[in-house]
């Protein structure tokens, strides 16, 4: 397992699921939709699940940056860690 990045925010989409934030990072890690992932809250909460999609998000006040989608309808707390369950190797 490799620690991908934290959640900086978090929102409900249009449709169904929950979308993400993260804080920027300078990684190499490759993500893509389907991977599978574990978020852990602060609180100690786990919650194994997938990237269900990728978006970028853009906008007057918003620099470009990835958003993540995930099927969940979960709260999903600021600082939330995402990690990645399985990294392909290319």
């Amino acid at each position: 397992m490799e620690l991908l990045t934290a959640v900086e925010n978090a929102f409900e989409g249009r449709t169904r699921g929950r979308w993400v934030a993260p804080h920027l990072w300078e990684s190499t890690l490759r993500i893509h939709a389907k991977q599978k992932i574990q978020l852990r809250s602060p609180d100690g909460t786990t919650l194994n699940t997938y990237i269900g999609s990728i978006k970028r998000a853009h906008g007057p006040r918003v620099r470009v940056r990835l958003t993540i989608g995930l099927p969940a309808k979960k709260d999903i707390p600021e600082g939330t860690e995402i990690w990645l369950l399985e990294q392909e190797i290319t």
